[in-house]
């Protein structure tokens, strides 16, 4: 049983990349009637809605919400601005995020903080970025509400097609191929489509088609997944980082498992990957790994171990 001295003197800042305009509407509605205190910044409403339902589900008869303090703020600024040196005492769990230079001064001082990455390739880019030591950055990925994303469409026929700040020619290559095999498909460009939509046509499919870069996580993904739709995704090997011009090995889908689908031989998708793929559908079985994995309460579980050993 988890007691409520476990939590005493911890403070959790969350911050996410702004992209989404509508993300602080969500996180305001979602905590307004809490005593919380969460730093988090405009991020995809995917991700905060995954953190935010994955902290309050029950977990042994508790809550990890009511033995924390959060703050909402709507930008960095504030968050830096509100760091009050006092508080530098006391331990910080921050993220999970890579963009955390700006928080380097606060970092380095603050005696007790652990910071948390989506996935486990991005540990050596926080590490270079913040010049601590790897066992101060924990892995913790967001879970996902599996009985949201939950398929109900016996009757499926449709080809999902998701592109991320694509500029390559695989887009004509999976077109092409589809058309040629008379299978109905839509493109999804991310952050230019509804949610609603979004779920929609996973309903309908019985595959999908990533083209993206490299990913710290892959919501979209762990939502497909969850509707029980396998993905092919574009291999992504290399990441180059602005901040210190270095390279690293990275992921397109860093949780992608041979239950949820396959990723492409090399960096380009072919008509062979696509073969090979869609000959293989039935073996797949993304929505078991999905509620294996990615559930709210076991991603709760795991951010309770974090916290427990954190504070012992």
């Amino acid at each position: 049983m988890l007691k409520k001295k476990d939590f005493a003197g911890l403070r959790v800042y969350w911050y996410e990349e702004p992209f989404f305009s509508n993300a602080k509407k969500k996180i305001v509605e979602s905590v307004s009637s809490k005593s919380i205190k969460l730093f988090q910044s405009n991020g995809p409403a995917e991700v905060i809605d995954g953190v935010l339902s994955a902290l309050k589900v029950e977990s042994d008869n508790q809550k990890l919400i009511s033995r924390c303090n959060w703050v909402v703020n709507s930008n960095l600024d504030q968050l830096l601005r509100k760091w009050d040196p006092k508080d530098l005492e006391i331990p910080v769990l921050l993220g999970p995020n890579i963009e955390f230079e700006r928080f380097l001064p606060e970092i380095q001082i603050t005696k007790k903080k652990y910071i948390l990455v989506p996935s486990l390739w991005v540990v050596p880019i926080v590490q270079s970025r913040l010049n601590i030591s790897a066992d101060l950055i924990k892995v913790w990925a967001s879970g996902v509400d599996t009985q949201y994303w939950k398929s109900r469409n016996k009757n499926r026929k449709n080809v999902l097609v998701y592109r991320k700040y694509d500029e390559s020619d695989d887009i004509v290559t999976v077109c092409n191929y589809l058309r040629g095999r008379n299978i109905p498909y839509k493109v999804f460009e991310y952050g230019k489509y509804r949610q609603k939509a979004f779920k929609r046509y996973l309903d309908s499919s019985i595959a999908g088609i990533w083209l993206a870069g490299s990913e710290s996580q892959g919501m979209a993904l762990l939502q497909a997944w969850s509707m029980d739709v396998p993905t092919l995704v574009r291999r992504k090997n290399t990441f180059v980082d602005k901040s210190t011009s270095s390279t690293f090995p990275c992921s397109s889908a860093p949780y992608l498992t041979s239950e949820a689908g396959q990723f492409s031989e090399s960096e380009s998708l072919t008509e062979k990957d696509l073969g090979i793929f869609f000959d293989s559908l039935d073996r797949f079985q993304p929505r078991i790994y999905a509620t294996e994995n990615f559930t709210l309460n076991k991603r709760m579980r795991d951010i309770y171990e974090l916290v427990m050993e954190f504070s012992s």
